[in-house]
C-alpha cells in the first residue's frame, strides 16, 4: 500500500502536468476536474486489501464494503445532479468513492477472523524491493495496455467526425463493463490456480485448462447476452440518436473474448513465474491495435475501429502466445478454451477433487 500511495501521487502529479500542457489555458475547469479526480489515485491504495481477501477465499466482507461505498457514492452523485451543483461536484464524488471504498475495506479487514495485528500492515524494505522486482514486468504491461485500450478512440477522434467518435465512445463504455465479467471471474479463480500450480509445477494438472475454460466460457456467454439485449438497451437508456452504437457494439463486443484470454494468460504467467514476458505480449497488442486502426478507420470509421480492436485483442490475447516458446502451453489451452462446453459439462458431473494441501 505504501508503494501504491507513492506511485499514485506521482501518477496524479503527472496527470495534472499533462493537463496543463495539453489543455488550453482558458479551459481551467477541465484542469480542475483532472486535478480533483487524480486525487482518487493515491487515496485508493487500501483497495489492495481486496487481494488479501482473495488469498483467503473470503468474498463476503469485501463485497459488502464495496457495495456500501458504491451505494453512498451513487447517492452523492444523484444529490449533485438534483441540486444542480455541476461537474466539479461530480468529480468530488469520485474522490469520495475512493475514500469510502478504502475505509470500508479496512473495516472489513479488521473484522476478518484472520486479521492479526502482529503480522499485518507492517513495513519491510526487503519485501518492498522484492515486490517491485516481481511486479515491474506487469507494471510495464499495464502501462502499455492503458495506451492501446484507448488508442482506437484517439485515432478515431483525429480521423472522423465528432458524432461518430461519440457513438464509438459509448460502445467503448459498454464493452468496458462487459470486460469486467471475465476479469472478475479470473481474479476469483486465481488463488485456486496458484495452489494447484504450487503442487504441480509441470502444469500437467487439469486445473490450468479448467481455469482457461471457465474464464473464456463466461466471456462468451456474457458477450452473447450483451449482443442479444443491446438492441433495446441502447435506445431505451441513451435515446434514438445513439442507435448507430448498436451496430458498432455487435462487432466491438467480441473483444471481450480476447480480453478474457489475455487476462487468463497473465494470471497463468504469474502463477508460473513467467511475468518477464508480459510486456512483450502486450506490446504485440499495441502494435496490432495501432496498425489495424490506421488501416480500417479512414475507410470504415467507427465500424472499422471496432473490427480492428476486436481482432487485435484476440490476436494479442491468444495468437501472440504461439510466438513465445514458454507460452505455447498456454496458447494451446487458450485454443481449447474456445470450445470448453464438453469439458465443463464433464467437470460439473464429476465430484470435485479436494484441493491439495501441500506446497509453499
Amino acid at each position: 500500500m505504501a508503494l501504491r500511495v507513492a506511485v499514485g501521487m506521482l501518477a496524479a502529479l503527472l496527470a495534472i502536468c499533462l493537463a496543463l500542457l495539453v489543455t488550453k489555458s482558458a479551459d481551467r475547469e477541465s484542469i480542475l476536474l483532472i486535478a480533483i479526480i487524480s486525487m482518487s489515485i493515491p487515496l485508493s491504495a487500501p483497495i489492495l486489501l481486496d487481494a488479501w481477501f482473495k488469498l483467503h477465499n473470503d468474498a463476503v466482507l469485501p463485497a459488502l464494503a464495496r457495495l456500501m461505498a458504491t451505494l453512498l457514492s451513487c447517492g452523492a452523485k444523484a444529490a449533485c445532479l438534483l441540486m444542480g451543483w455541476g461537474v466539479v461536484a461530480l468529480a468530488w464524488t469520485v474522490v469520495l468513492e475512493a475514500v469510502l471504498t478504502s475505509i470500508f475495506l479496512y473495516w472489513a479487514f479488521r473484522r476478518s477472523p484472520r486479521w492479526d495485528v502482529s503480522a499485518c500492515l507492517s513495513w519491510r524494505w526487503r519485501d518492498s524491493t522484492a515486490l517491485l522486482r516481481d511486479c515491474m514486468p506487469f507494471f510495464l504491461s499495464a502501462t502499455i495496455t492503458a495506451v492501446y485500450m484507448k488508442i482506437d478512440l484517439i485515432l478515431l477522434g483525429y480521423q472522423v467526425s465528432k458524432e461518430e467518435t461519440g457513438i464509438y465512445g459509448l460502445s467503448i463504455k459498454l464493452v468496458e463493463v462487459l470486460y469486467l465479467v471475465p476479469i472478475i471471474v479470473g481474479d476469483v479463480l486465481y488463488p485456486q490456480l496458484v495452489k494447484y500450480q504450487n503442487n504441480d509445477p509441470s502444469g500437467n494438472a487439469p486445473a490450468p485448462q479448467a481455469f482457461f475454460d471457465f474464464t473464456v466460457a463466461v466471456a462468451i456467454v456474457a458477450t452473447l447476452v450483451a449482443i442479444a439485449t443491446v438492441h433495446w438497451f441502447v435506445p431505451a437508456f441513451f435515446g434514438e440518436p445513439y442507435r448507430p452504437t448498436v451496430d458498432v457494439f455487435l462487432v466491438h463486443a467480441w473483444a471481450c473474448v480476447g480480453i478474457a484470454m489475455a487476462h487468463a494468460r497473465y494470471k497463468w504467467m504469474a502463477a508460473c513465474g513467467l511475468q518477464r514476458l508480459a510486456p512483450w505480449v502486450t506490446l504485440v497488442g499495441l502494435v496490432l491495435t495501432v496498425a489495424g486502426n490506421l488501416l480500417l478507420v479512414p475507410r470504415y470509421g467507427a465500424m472499422g475501429a471496432a473490427a480492428a480492436t476486436a481482432s487485435s485483442f484476440f490476436a494479442a490475447g491468444c495468437l501472440a502466445s504461439f510466438a513465445f516458446p514458454a507460452l505455447r502451453p498456454a496458447a494451446w489451452m487458450q485454443v481449447k478454451a474456445l470450445w470448453p462446453w464438453m469439458r465443463l459439462w464433464r467437470a460439473a458431473r464429476l465430484r470435485p477433487a479436494p484441493l491439495p494441501t501441500g506446497g509453499p
